[in-house]
């Protein structure tokens, strides 16, 4: 396993996983009432949006490091085909390299926008969080204020594998 899959896997499990989506769900089961609570602790907030703004800075490190660590380039720098003689190592790099950018170039763009879609997402959350705080008794939350599309979408299983 390179170094990059490493990062990757270490950012999807610890921070992803067990941070940001687990203070994520209590806050929202807090809102639905299913954990009584006098609405959302501020520093609950803060702690979801220190992760994320940790996860977001991350994840954009690894989508810029992506095409380097990854590509095929790196394989000819290790056994056995480091052993390749010079032309015969130059054209299959080459032609091994311009596949990899074909199909990663789209990916890292599909990549980037799925990332900027839930940053937009995370932003609506935050100020629907927000509203909910400035609008609600000081006794009871009023889950009616939160924005659940916006919840429901940074819940989406298939949007917290995102890198």
């Amino acid at each position: 396993m390179s170094d990059w899959e490493s990062k990757r896997r270490r950012l999807n499990h610890d921070v992803l996983k067990n941070q940001f989506l687990q203070s994520l769900s209590r806050i929202i089961r807090i809102l639905e009432g299913r954990i009584e609570d006098n609405g959302v602790p501020k520093d609950m907030c803060q702690q979801l949006s220190t992760a994320w703004n940790y996860l977001n800075t991350e994840a954009q490190k690894l989508l810029d490091s992506a095409e380097d660590e990854m590509s095929p380039a790196t394989w000819f720098l290790q056994y056995p085909l480091n052993q390749l003689n010079m032309v015969d190592r130059a054209w299959m790099e080459t032609l091994l390299v311009s596949e990899f950018k074909l199909s990663s170039d789209l990916t890292l763009s599909e990549t980037r926008l799925a990332l900027s879609d839930i940053d937009l997402s995370y932003r609506k959350l935050l100020l629907s969080l927000a509203l909910l705080e400035n609008n609600k008794p000081k006794t009871k939350t009023h889950p009616e204020v939160i924005d659940t599309e916006a919840l429901n979408y940074a819940l989406l299983p298939n949007r917290s594998n995102f890198v």
